[in-house]
C-alpha cells in the first residue's frame, strides 16, 4: 500500500501490518556514491582540460576543436548532470589523443 501526500513523508509502506512513513527523496547508498564519484571526477578534469587547452591553443590551433566539448562539460556540470559532464570530458580527452597522433609535439594533457 502506497499513500501519497504533499509533504516530505509522502509514502507509507506496510511492514508487519503497520504503515511506516519513509522520506520521499531517499537515494540508495550506491546512487549516492556514483553521483559523488562522477561529481568529483568532473570537478577535477574540467578545469584541468580547460587550462590545458587555454595554454596550448595558440601553438596548436587544432585544440580549438576541444573547446566546445569542454564548454559543454562545464554546462552539464552546472546542471548537476555529472555523468554527461564526464562523458563530454572524455570526448575532449579522446579528441586530444587523436590530435596527438597527428601532431606528436602536442603536449600530454594528463601531465
Amino acid at each position: 500500500m502506497v499513500m501519497t501526500g504533499g509533504g516530505p513523508m509522502a509514502a507509507a509502506y506496510p511492514i508487519d501490518g503497520q504503515g511506516v512513513l519513509a522520506p520521499q527523496h531517499v537515494l540508495d547508498p550506491e546512487a549516492q556514491a556514483t553521483n559523488a564519484f562522477l561529481q568529483s571526477a568532473a570537478a577535477c578534469l574540467i578545469p584541468k582540460l580547460s587550462n590545458y587547452a587555454g595554454r596550448n591553443v595558440a601553438a596548436f590551433p587544432q585544440l580549438s576543436q576541444s573547446i566546445p566539448l569542454i564548454t559543454r562539460a562545464a554546462e552539464f556540470y552546472g546542471q548537476r548532470d555529472f555523468a554527461r559532464a564526464l562523458t563530454q570530458v572524455y570526448q575532449a580527452y579522446r579528441l586530444v589523443a587523436i590530435l596527438r597522433t597527428q601532431q606528436p609535439a602536442l603536449p600530454d594533457p594528463t601531465i
